[in-house]
């Protein structure tokens, strides 16, 4: 199991990117009782056998990685939801592209840390590669958007690490208004 829920979104971008996608969707949704993550992109996609068989740690795409013998990404995703009771859904076509939904209850007490919302953020969008991505944030009623685009015309390059650091610094403060806007500002 991964140590934190950022891990597992990490692996599921990463897996759009290998999918040769061109534009990849994260939406990253919380009200009081429940996280919604969801990864969408245009990429290679999945015929139906294909998507039964892709949530099996044992079968990977010896085409996509032919350096592995397993995938775990969709696997471990699909055990989580399964330990903490939420739900996993998974939508593919050959072709056109995959999206995976994870609706996670929040206090579950099997139900991993977070992890560093704004490190994930950063670190893919500033994956190697010509993509577009946008991620959108939302807390209750309080949310941002950021487009890849957008933030290569800000910084310039997002290949750097000191793009990579005011990509992080830009999610940090994004981040805090969310956390003042839902909590208040004494529990930021």
């Amino acid at each position: 199991m991964h140590a934190t829920l950022t891990d597992i979104l990490y692996e599921l971008v990463q897996n759009a990117l290998e999918a040769r996608a061109t534009l990849i969707t994260v939406d990253y949704l919380e009200d009081d009782q429940t996280l919604t993550c969801c990864v969408g992109d245009n990429g290679c996609g999945m015929s139906t056998e294909e998507m039964k068989q892709a949530t099996d740690p044992f079968y990977t795409d010896v085409t996509k990685h032919a350096h592995r013998r397993v995938g775990l990404g969709l696997a471990f995703a699909k055990q989580l939801c399964e330990t903490v009771g939420g739900e996993f859904h998974i939508d593919s076509h050959k072709g056109e592209g995959t999206s995976v939904a994870l609706v996670l209850p929040k206090h579950h007490v099997d139900m991993p840390p977070v992890g560093d919302l704004p490190y994930l953020f950063a670190q893919i969008m500033c994956f190697q590669g010509e993509y577009e991505m946008l991620i959108h944030r939302r807390r209750g009623n309080v949310s941002y958007r950021v487009v890849r685009s957008e933030l290569r015309e800000s910084v310039g390059e997002l290949e750097d690490a000191t793009a990579f650091s005011l990509v992080k610094l830009y999610f940090e403060r994004s981040e805090e208004e969310v956390k003042e806007e839902a909590y208040g500002k004494n529990h930021a």
